[in-house]
């Protein structure tokens, strides 16, 4: 009966649509800029600790290891010699997170559509550590202002009127950590969603071939053939 339910095909199951995998990740791409450029700004901004003692003040900061030609030898009227290490270390990882920042930048630019798995999680990676050296050089800038005032409070009867504060280059460090963070959250999410895209669209070929194949196998008249 061609009228009837069984000499109807099976409809074929629909399928369910695929999420478009976006070619760029201009988010994270997008913070990531802007962390790098007030990187740059604490750089040039010698200002990351301002200290009074006395009648003179003390601006200490990346510039000035690099201005004393990265001479560690030597102490400072105020800061011990191994305290300039601090300042070394601080400008390590500024430099740092620029290098990395500035590759991670380019990464999220590419057409990630055609490019292997591993170019994504590269690019998490680099976020991650560009994250990681941005608060180390913050957390070494935050304890040498710890050391700067317990030597103030040990010479209280020597320096008077002596105060230790944050400057600006400080706080556009702080600022580019936070930016940086905030792009390796979306480039995090934005590698699981490709990972799920991509799954899912090598999935799809094998979903198409094989529903034919069910459908002609309820067809009536093949199945009269065989008995």
């Amino acid at each position: 009966m061609e009228g009837g339910p069984l000499g109807r095909r099976a409809a074929i199951p629909a399928i369910p649509a695929i999420p478009a995998i976006p070619q760029r990740c201009l988010a994270p791409a997008l913070l990531q800029g802007f962390a790098i450029t007030s990187l740059c700004t604490a750089l040039s901004d010698p200002s990351w600790l301002l200290l009074h003692a006395g009648n003179r003040s003390y601006v200490y900061g990346v510039s000035y290891v690099l201005h004393r030609g990265l001479n560690l030898t030597a102490g400072d009227k105020v800061l011990h010699k191994t305290w300039l290490y601090l300042l070394l270390v601080m400008a390590l990882c500024c430099y740092l997170s620029i290098l990395l920042g500035s590759i991670v930048f380019l990464l999220d630019f590419l057409d990630t559509r055609k490019a292997r798995p591993v170019v994504v999680k590269v690019a998490v990676l680099l976020h991650t550590s560009t994250v990681l050296s941005t608060a180390a050089a913050v957390a070494s800038c935050s304890y040498l202002y710890v050391l700067l005032i317990q030597e103030i409070k040990s010479h209280t009867a020597a320096v008077l009127n002596g105060s230790v504060g944050f400057g600006e280059s400080f706080y556009f460090a702080v600022i580019a950590g936070a930016m940086s963070l905030a792009a390796a959250a979306i480039s995090f999410v934005y590698a699981r969603n490709y990972r799920g895209g991509a799954v899912t669209a090598s999935s799809r070929p094998l979903t198409v071939e094989t529903s034919p194949l069910l459908s002609e196998s309820t067809d009536p008249d093949t199945l009269g053939e065989y008995g």
